[in-house]
């Protein structure tokens, strides 16, 4: 099993866990409160015009009480597959949700960033998924000529929503993912934000018809959505013509000082 980047200094110390799954984290001698920056895996983007996946959950908690000599559990939670909602990360008591999946009809629900909708059909406009924590996703829209312009949502982000699918003047753009996070720590890791939303897919008349832009995060495509940096937590892009992107696995920093 893969260990955390950490160091040790003579009064200052810092452990990233940056692989998904389950760890443990022993507590130094002398250190009784720590600064924890938890970050949930991106959901990944919905197919052939799909939403943009929702951004994980970001948190950061400033003295966290503990004991020394104790391990306490570090949960990363791993980015969702095309259509699949990320998983949590946690320390100790301290949870970040995973992003919701990007649709392919309907965005799907997540206890973090909702999943864009998807575009399809003539004349059609379908809703991104909600969110209990975070932002919800960006609905997809079609075109209303019986075309074959459609674009796909983006996913709801951390600290902002999702916007939606737009068609203009036959043009399919997918809507942009929502914005990130910055992390409150010193050690800010290595993106400036985390969580955004996935940008949502799209399929115009152009074969130029652009996906969702995004911050941080997977951009939806006119062929294959992108996949979202490893531990941004980002949400992955919806597919144009093809398969979404995966979403970013998550991220736990654990800083402390003796």
């Amino acid at each position: 099993m893969p260990f955390p980047f950490a160091y040790w200094g003579a009064d200052v110390g810092f452990a990233i866990f940056q692989h998904a799954g389950v760890f443990g984290w022993p507590c130094p001698l002398g250190v009784t409160s720590v600064n924890v920056f938890v970050v949930g895996g991106g959901g990944g983007g919905g197919f052939a015009v799909g939403g943009g996946g929702g951004g994980g959950a970001v948190t950061t908690s400033m003295g966290f009480s503990v004991s020394p000599g104790t391990v306490y559990t570090v949960v990363v939670g791993a980015g969702g597959t095309p259509t699949t909602a990320g998983s949590s990360s946690a320390f100790s008591t301290i949870t970040s949700a995973g992003g919701g999946a990007g649709g392919n009809g309907n965005g799907g629900n997540g206890a973090s960033g909702g999943g864009g909708g998807a575009g399809y059909g003539s004349n059609s406009f379908t809703s991104g998924g909600s969110a209990t924590a975070g932002n919800a996703g960006g609905g997809g829209a079609s075109s209303t000529s019986g075309g074959t312009a459609a674009g796909g949502g983006g996913g709801g982000g951390s600290s902002g929503v999702g916007s939606s699918g737009n068609i203009f003047t036959g043009q399919a753009f997918g809507g942009g993912g929502g914005t990130g996070t910055a992390s409150g720590l010193s050690i800010a890791g290595p993106f400036p934000t985390y969580g955004a939303g996935g940008g949502g897919g799209a399929r115009g008349s152009l074969t130029s018809a652009p996906g969702g832009a995004s911050t941080g995060a997977g951009g939806g495509g006119t062929t294959t959505g992108i996949t979202a940096q490893p531990n941004s937590g980002s949400g992955g892009g919806g597919g144009g013509t093809s398969s979404g992107g995966s979403g970013g696995i998550g991220l736990v920093i654990i800083q402390w000082t003796v």
